[in-house]
């Protein structure tokens, strides 16, 4: 994973065999980049503790340097982290502090939450019919999280459109690159609150992330399974 700097302004310093680093400015991703980084070995294990802030970026791009392709739009994201370990699987297994993310005018691809919502009033929704086609377009998406032991719980997770709002919770685990999430959707009328006779669903994603399985339920519908496909 490489992530391409340019108009690049830093320092870095080495104290006691302690490194410290700062990005002052950069841009990155369509975007600008700013952070701090401070490390050093504390015997054996390599201790370090990151700061950053990516404003008005790529988001799609940069989310594809670290993970799968999953999103796309413009925003930013802020980190604060800490981690120690003497390999990089112990270290990020070690990982705890704060993450945000806000995007807009975007979209979250491979799930289509509006279409599986007006088919979830006539019918119980088909995951590989109702929710695979396309994605989900968004005006907003706002998300933060905490990370203890390499994984990030989600304390806030809300995307909002023309016709639907959703919410995010759940863990992910980095260690183990696996997810455990739930979205809950909702039909909104032109105010963005909920419609007359609105349609509800609830999506559970789970297992590795390279594949997970999504399981959907919807008013009054039975229930399905089916794998996501690898990217």
């Amino acid at each position: 994973m490489t992530v391409k700097l340019a108009d690049a302004a830093a320092s870095a310093i080495v104290t006691d065999g302690k490194l410290s680093a700062t990005l002052m400015e950069g841009a990155a991703y369509g975007g600008r980049l700013q952070g701090e980084l401070g490390a050093a070995y504390v015997g054996r294990d390599l201790k370090f503790s990151a700061r950053g802030e990516l404003a008005d970026a790529d988001l799609g791009a940069a989310v594809a340097d670290f993970a799968q392709p999953i999103v796309t739009g413009t925003g930013g994201a802020k980190f604060t982290l800490e981690a120690s370990g003497a390999s990089p699987a112990a270290a990020i297994s070690s990982l705890t502090g704060t993450a945000s993310l806000e995007a807009a005018d975007g979209s979250i691809l491979g799930v289509n939450l509006e279409e599986a919502l007006r088919r979830g009033h006539r019918r119980p929704i088909d995951v590989e019919r109702d929710m695979r086609v396309g994605g989900t377009t968004f005006d907003k998406f706002d998300a933060s999280f905490s990370l203890d032991d390499g994984r990030a719980r989600i304390q806030r997770g809300v995307l909002t459109s023309h016709g639907v709002k959703s919410e995010l919770n759940g863990l992910i685990d980095l260690g183990a690159q696996s997810l455990a999430l739930q979205v809950k959707a909702i039909q909104t009328d032109a105010a963005g609150d909920e419609s007359q006779d609105a349609a509800h669903l609830t999506v559970d994603v789970a297992g590795p992330w390279s594949h997970p399985t999504i399981r959907a339920v919807g008013d009054g519908s039975t229930e399905r399974d089916e794998d996501l496909p690898s990217h």
